[in-house]
């Protein structure tokens, strides 16, 4: 680990935030205050009773200088808008978080629209109901063999990073389409132009309405994790891989709450 993540584990345990695992770095659990705490960097995020908050953020401070504004209160954190809500579920009152992501998509959509401007692409941003094209047929017009490469091959990777982000954070519904454009990188066509456009017409038309949100209404001996796998059949044309894809969440009787989900391209043709 680099000086800044050793120096902030050797404070963390001094005060008693140990490491989760050897695989989850810059994770820490305080055992008796029940406190997660989880940092990016510089950013930290705090998560536990209520009642333990202003303790645990005093231990911290006690080895940490934090900036004169910290902790704020639930907000923007991340890139990314944190809106907290509470409502009725099962005749049980349950409080749960929003994930917001709008403006970060909007911004790769605007960072998109200049890019295919400076390589005179012509996008065509119309709203569209998912983020795929259809990829089971040849297209004589894109998938010739001796084609050029597409025109946007030289700044694909700068927009698909972009949203990556975003995508495994709160927006799971783009990751297959991300990370299949992320995979062509070395062999870019005017197809992959095309699944491009309309990954990014999607996500235009989609970045208001559709938001990531869990919650929870249970005492954490009624939680259990829960996970959904599946994969589709071939769905790459030129290597007839198919792709697997998992969702995992914190569920209970009253309790859903999204942790992580997963796209990943299958390494052999069954």
């Amino acid at each position: 680990p680099g000086l800044w993540e050793k120096h902030l584990e050797e404070g963390l345990l001094k005060v008693g935030f140990v490491p989760i695992h050897e695989n989850w770095p810059s994770v820490f659990f305080h055992s008796k205050l029940k406190l997660l705490l989880m940092v990016y960097v510089d950013d930290f995020k705090l998560a536990g009773p209520s009642k333990n908050l202003a303790e645990g953020w005093a231990l911290i401070k006690s080895k940490v200088t934090l900036g004169k504004d910290g902790p704020t209160k639930m907000g923007l954190c991340l890139g990314c808008h944190h809106e907290r809500f509470t409502r009725e579920y099962k005749g049980k009152k349950v409080q749960g978080v929003r994930y917001n992501m709008e403006h970060s998509l909007l911004q790769a959509v605007e960072h998109y629209e200049k890019l295919c401007a400076r390589h005179n692409y012509k996008c065509n941003l119309r709203p569209v109901e998912t983020p795929f094209i259809n990829t089971t047929t040849i297209d004589p017009d894109v998938d010739k063999f001796d084609e050029d490469k597409g025109v946007l091959a030289s700044s694909a990777a700068s927009i698909l990073m972009k949203l990556l982000y975003t995508a495994r954070l709160a927006r799971f519904d783009l990751l297959k389409a991300i990370t299949s454009l992320a995979s062509r990188m070395t062999t870019w066509t005017r197809r992959c132009d095309k699944q491009l456009d309309r990954l990014m017409a999607y996500v235009k038309h989609s970045a208001r309405d559709s938001k990531l949100e869990g919650y929870v209404g249970d005492d954490p001996a009624d939680l259990r994790l829960q996970i959904y796998a599946d994969a589709d059949f071939a769905s790459d044309l030129l290597t007839r891989r198919s792709t697997s894809g998992l969702f995992l969440a914190l569920a209970g009787p009253h309790t859903f709450f999204p942790l992580t989900a997963a796209s990943k391209k299958q390494t052999a043709v069954s």
